[in-house]
């Protein structure tokens, strides 16, 4: 990864340059059962076995030197059993149990050239829990409708964050939280109305309830001061506390609610079998944590509350050779924006902002920096399928 500075601004014209090339070695081993306790109950069993090895040997360019980490290798042996009870009460509806332990690997955080003397390692991630559920179809197959509840419970959650610059460059790193828990409930249902042909109604509708358990280590963001919250894992050499306590507030990217309401409707037209599609989907979502802090002013952490609307027309050949389609998403153009951070603009991304101390930082406090998704589009679609063709 190459780091270049401005000139203009008397900064060097190269800050950092370095690679982080990194081994990974896996062995995995799964394995699973069923067993028919009784024609309509069904226990499933399994097991997965993981051993991996990973190292890396991160290189400054300038310099001509290795860098120097504390965890250059580390060392992960996992289990990952999984349970699960199916039970198909008719042809047409089945409940089911399952609890499962899942994982993820930890590794190396390369999107930023290490620091000498910092480990950019993180560990791995597992998860405990499970779900109970119904599938079932109704009233001839014209209502389809599934729920869920679910409970699971992290251990070592891998969370992204940034925190305050090194040599210039602001580090973007993955921390391991603690232990975090989530829980909720979940609905999808399709229905076709009998009265209307061509007609599909649909709907999907989540409730999660996410927080971290323990996470007391995470980066301050920068002017973040003693009574703002960054006062955890205080450094003697620096004089200054360096993480914030995040326990019991919201996972990021993780609204309580959540919704998808839309519609689908096929009309035949009088042109020799032509038919035109109309559909729609509303996104709707409660407001989210975009990005890990505490104590921000006016919550500026907080994707609100939005939705957002899509609509579309397809003309449709009767031989599928081509299709027309006009197509708008977000129509009443809300920007939104999941993937945020406070960076020390003021500082120009270089000089890192004091944070940790009792007194507030000269440069105040870092902004927030988002990346916007997309907003209002309509595009105009043609599609051809020359295979189609008869």
């Amino acid at each position: 990864m190459q780091v270049l500075g401005n000139e203009a601004y008397g900064l060097p014209p190269l800050i950092e340059d370095g690679d982080t090339p990194f081994t990974d070695k896996t062995k995995s081993l799964y394995g699973q059962g069923r067993w028919y306790i009784v024609p309509r109950l069904q226990l499933a069993a399994g097991v997965r076995w993981t051993l991996e090895k990973r190292d890396e040997d991160p290189f400054n360019n300038v310099t001509g030197q290795p860098i120097v980490v504390p965890d250059p290798q580390i060392y992960m042996k996992n289990y990952s059993p999984e349970v699960d009870l199916t039970y198909h009460l008719t042809d047409d509806s089945t409940v089911y149990g399952a609890w499962k332990r899942g994982y993820k690997s930890g590794s190396f955080s390369t999107a930023t050239p290490p620091v000498p003397g910092v480990s950019n390692a993180f560990g791995p991630e597992t998860a405990n829990g499970g779900e109970v559920g119904l599938k079932s179809r109704l009233l001839q197959g014209r209502l389809q409708f599934d729920t869920a509840a679910y409970y699971y419970d992290y251990s070592g959650l891998q969370v992204g964050a940034i925190s305050p610059p090194s040599q210039g460059v602001p580090v973007i790193l993955t921390v391991n939280a603690a232990s975090a828990v989530t829980y909720g409930l979940d609905f999808d249902a399709a229905y076709l109305p009998d009265v209307i042909n061509g007609l599909t109604l649909n709907a999907a509708v989540e409730w999660n309830h996410a927080r971290y358990e323990k996470f007391d280590t995470a980066p301050c963001w920068g002017g973040q001061t003693i009574a703002d919250g960054c006062n955890q894992e205080f450094n003697p050499a620096a004089g200054v506390y360096t993480a914030q306590n995040l326990s019991g507030t919201p996972l990021t990217r993780a609204p309580e609610w959540q919704a998808t309401v839309g519609f689908n409707y096929v009309v035949p037209l009088p042109l020799n079998g032509y038919t035109l599609n109309l559909s729609n989907s509303n996104e709707i979502s409660s407001k989210y944590v975009t990005f890990l802090a505490v104590d921000r002013p006016n919550n500026d952490n907080y994707q609100s509350a939005y939705a957002k609307v899509d609509l579309s027309a397809t003309l449709q050949n009767p031989t599928d050779f081509w299709e027309l389609a006009l197509i708008g998403r977000d129509l009443n153009n809300k920007l939104t924006s999941g993937e945020c951070n406070s960076a020390p603009l003021e500082t120009g991304a270089t000089v890192a902002n004091p944070s940790g101390i009792a007194g507030p930082s000269p440069f105040g406090i870092d902004p927030v920096q988002c990346f916007a998704d997309p907003g209002r589009e309509v595009w105009l679609q043609v599609t051809l399928r020359p295979l189609a063709w008869r």
